[in-house]
């Protein structure tokens, strides 16, 4: 019988910048920023990354109407 040995174990410490900012900001919407990705063990190409805009037309009665929407714009609404 095979046994297996522990390689790596998740710790939740982790040290981030300007901490009591981001803890004030939990559950708010990001605005802007930057995306990071990446590979923890090999190295991976990306390919064909799309970046979503949550903000959009909020009408069911429009023809492009995303029921993911977070942030209502009905000017951009088509019907």
């Amino acid at each position: 019988m095979k046994s297996h040995k522990l390689v790596w174990v998740w710790s939740k410490e982790l040290h981030v910048d300007n901490a009591a900012y981001w803890i004030s900001q939990e559950g708010k919407p990001l605005s802007e920023g930057y995306i990071a990705i990446q590979a923890k063990s090999h190295p991976v190409d990306f390919r064909n990354i799309e970046i979503l805009d949550l903000k959009g037309c909020t009408d069911p009665k429009a023809k492009n109407y995303k029921p993911y929407y977070l942030k209502p714009d009905n000017s951009q609404c088509r019907y």
